[in-house]
């Protein structure tokens, strides 16, 4: 006869929102409050308003370094990406 060892694959369905968790509610790290007491929704549209800013100066950059007579088309992109990364990372 065989026996039946039960996996983890078999947890009842209420435990496994807890492992999808970043961090637990009782991680008292300051990266861990930070998680809890932040606001998600903000930092959301935060960062999809500088991708935006950064695909829209890819967009322009082109037009703007011909007008100017650049040589490099992206001149303006490739500068508003490291200031983004500059600004985010302070």
């Amino acid at each position: 006869m065989t026996e039946v060892v039960p996996d983890k694959a078999s947890k009842p369905s209420g435990d496994s929102k807890s492992e999808t968790r970043a961090f637990a509610r009782t991680d008292r790290t300051r990266l861990g409050v930070w998680w809890w007491t932040m606001d998600r929704w903000l930092l959301g549209a935060v960062v999809l308003l500088v991708v935006l800013g950064v695909m829209m100066s890819f967009a322009s950059s082109p037009a703007a370094a011909i007008r100017m007579h650049l040589e490099d088309p992206f001149h303006f992109a490739v500068r508003q990406c490291f200031l983004q990364l500059r600004d985010s990372s302070s």
